[in-house]
Formats: structure tokens, sequence, C-alpha cells
């Protein structure tokens, strides 16, 4: 079985550089390649370049989007299982043999996913993801999620398990099921491809299996999580796909749980304290903005 690792770089050299180390010390004796596109100023490009000759750069296309790039790769790629990896997610060891011994032992499942970790080293958020519907952005807003993953899903981190979805930063995906998906929908620029590619896999009963064998260090947002280009990006994201899977009057109610829950989050977790402060949140959850998703 051969990896294809599928890195697309946004002038993320430093990050970068920290997955494809991680990725190197444990693919020794695999048959694998690793693939990148620097969507970005060509920067990541060069380092990669210069300190990771074994890595095949393809020529940049200017920032076309994550799941744009990722679709690129994946055309260029030769592996019987693509291996997506954000610039900011580091492969803890043992996780790419772990990868390849999952991959033969489960020939039922279509796709893979691992035990995230945040920046401490703790299982993170990223690990109890849902779809972006209205009923689990509802969920979520009431606080029922938030109990539902204290009580059940926090006890099932340790366990092999199909899930519904996963973080977009690290999950691996078998080609032949790739080619039945066609791989990411393009009209996604950044954030909610992977949750509609999740949704078609449960649509055509392709299973996503997560193992807590396959631990992933991932500093979400790159150290930026709650910024307000981020949050207005999450907005469009969630709303294309609230958009594409929804009626129009459902969609309408799915934004406006939105906006309720990430204003009320947002405004009381950061204490603005001054005009300009309030000002730029209230910029950055503009309706005008995201409301339409990516249309």
């Amino acid at each position: 079985m051969r990896l294809s690792f599928l890195l697309v770089g946004y002038n993320s050299a430093a990050l970068i550089a920290s997955s494809l180390r991680a990725i190197a010390t444990q693919i020794a004796g695999t048959d694998h390649e690793i693939l990148l596109v620097d969507n970005g100023d060509g920067s990541t490009a060069a380092l990669v370049r210069r300190d990771f000759p074994q890595v095949r750069i393809l020529p940049g296309r200017g920032n076309v989007g994550y799941g744009a790039g990722n679709n690129y790769l994946a055309r260029h790629a030769q592996g019987d299982l693509l291996v997506i990896v954000n610039p900011d997610a580091v492969l803890l060891p043992g996780t790419a043999a772990a990868l390849e011994e999952l991959a033969a032992r489960r020939p039922d499942a279509a796709g893979f996913a691992g035990l995230m970790l945040n920046a401490q080293g703790r299982p993170s958020g990223e690990n109890f993801l849902a779809p972006p519907t209205l009923g689990h952005l509802s969920a979520h807003m009431l606080g029922f999620y938030a109990l539902w993953r204290r009580l059940v899903l926090v006890r099932r981190l340790d366990q092999e398990r199909a899930v519904a979805c996963t973080s977009g930063a690290f999950v691996a995906i078998r080609r032949a099921a790739w080619d039945r998906l066609g791989g990411f929908d393009e009209s996604f620029f950044l954030y909610g491809e992977e949750m509609d590619l999740f949704r078609r896999m449960q649509a055509q009963r392709l299973i996503l299996l997560r193992s807590p064998r396959l631990a992933v260090r991932h500093d979400t947002g790159s150290g930026r999580r709650h910024g307000l280009d981020r949050v207005r990006l999450l907005c469009r994201g969630t709303m294309h796909f609230a958009r594409k899977h929804q009626s129009a009057p459902v969609a309408a109610l799915t934004g406006v749980v939105l906006w309720s829950m990430v204003f009320s989050r947002l405004a009381l977790r950061r204490g603005f304290r001054r005009p300009h402060d309030l000002a730029a949140l209230l910029a950055a959850l503009h309706p005008r903005g995201w409301w339409r998703g990516y249309g």
C-alpha cells in the first residue's frame, strides 16, 4: 500500500517544516510519497525545496482554496491512500505506521481519522465536531451538546469506532473512495469543505473510522483561533454548507442561530472594552460578509 501525503501551504513555511519533519521520521521503510503545493507567496515552497528535497512540489496556482489545493495534489498522487495533513498539524510518533496497519486490517473503511490534540498535548474540541446543521448548532447554543460531549463523547476517545465527521487537519481517504466522491467540492474556499465531504461519505454509506492510535497535534487556527477574519470565514463556510444541504428556510434559520451563537460567545469570551474592538466584531459578523456562503 502506498501512502500519499498531501500538504497545502499558504505562507506557512515554519509550520510546514515541523509537519514535514514529523512525517519524515515515520515513513522510512514504507511505500510513500509527499506532495506539496504553495497557495501563498512561494516562501513555503522555497523552504521545502531547500530543506526537504524528497518532497514533490507542484507549481502553485495562487490562493485557490484549501479544497481545490488538495484536489490538485490528489490528481497527481499515485498512492492507494491519500493522507491530507494541514501545515499546522504534526503527526505524533507511530501514527504513520498505525495508519498503514489500520488500513490493511480494515478494508471495509473508506477513511481514517485520528485523535486530535491541542498545542498542550490534550484532546481538543476537534474530536467532537458535528455537521453544522440547524439541529447541531442549536444544541451547541443551548448547551445540550456540551453536556452530551462531557457525559458520552469524551469516554469514546480511546475507542476505535466509526464517526460521522472529523477535523480536516488530518484525514486519510482511500483513492477509490476519493474518486467515487469526486474529492472536495471546490465551491468551498475555506472551512466547511471537509464537512461536506463527510456528509457525502455518509450518504454513500462509506465508513470513516477514528482510532486513538492515530495521534495528531494541531494548533487550531495557527494560534489565531478567535481571530475575526477566521470567524468570518468559518461563518461563510458554515452557511455555504447550509445552503447546499438544507432548504432555503432552514438555511436562513441556521444563519440566525449561527450569528447569535458566535456573537454571544465571542463578545463574552473576548471581553471587549474599547469601541474599536466592538466595531471590529460587528464588522466580522455583519451578515453581508457571509450570509450567502461562497455563492
